[in-house]
């Protein structure tokens, strides 16, 4: 199998990540349809790619995701996502980081992956939170949900870091669609795998009786 090189600077958006998606399924071999599993910034990732990549996508399951574009301040009137403020944002990540407990080898590999990521290439994530804090994916979503695309939302009922008036506002562009909600914050995942395998065994459990299921790919 060869080698699958990252997208280049200038394909560092959400559309040229679907385009990459593309090439990558075609350099592994998967021809058939799949059904993309994405968290948070590998959620906008999976919208753009399901909108992009039409019936290579069979079904796409939405973990706690980026694309609602909403932000509501205390409670208050609904605004554009853009407009929270950068202190809210990490204020939210590092309230999540704290509560995350995950196992002493985990904690090491988010360490070693993150510290990796930003010495190698400061700019390309400065260009992710940037694209994650301003995604706003309701007309892709408005368009899967006119094609009839399965879509389930899964989602840690405590998550501050992605704002409950975006979660709603993902809901109400896919026309109220299958919503799977646990005990936990944005990063509950990682801190409870196992919460995270009997929830996704939840939202599968329909297409376990099938014989083929669609290979599913986790962004």
């Amino acid at each position: 199998m060869r080698r699958h090189r990252g997208a280049p600077p200038a394909e560092q958006n959400l559309a040229g990540y679907a385009r990459w998606l593309g090439g990558f399924l075609d350099s592994i071999g998967i021809a058939g349809p799949v059904t993309l599993v994405g968290h948070s910034f590998g959620g906008g990732v999976a919208i753009q790619s399901a909108h992009d990549l039409g019936a290579r996508v069979s079904r796409l399951v939405l973990v706690n995701s980026v694309g609602g574009a909403a932000w509501s301040p205390g409670g208050g009137d609904v605004r554009p996502i853009g407009e929270r403020p950068l202190w809210a944002w990490g204020a939210a990540a590092t309230g999540d980081a704290l509560a995350i407990r995950p196992s002493v080898a985990g904690l090491l590999a988010i360490t070693a992956d993150a510290v990796g990521n930003v010495l190698r290439n400061p700019l390309a994530m400065w260009r992710l939170s940037h694209l994650a804090r301003n995604a706003d994916l309701r007309g892709e979503l408005d368009e899967l949900a006119e094609r009839g695309l399965p879509v389930t939302l899964l989602w840690g009922g405590d998550d501050t870091f992605i704002p409950r008036a975006s979660f709603e506002s993902l809901r109400i562009a896919l026309r109220n669609p299958t919503v799977v909600t646990v005990a936990g914050n944005h990063g509950w995942l990682i801190d409870d795998p196992h919460g995270f395998g009997t929830a996704m065994a939840t939202v599968f459990g329909a297409e376990q009786t099938q014989p083929h299921t669609p290979a599913a790919v986790t962004l």
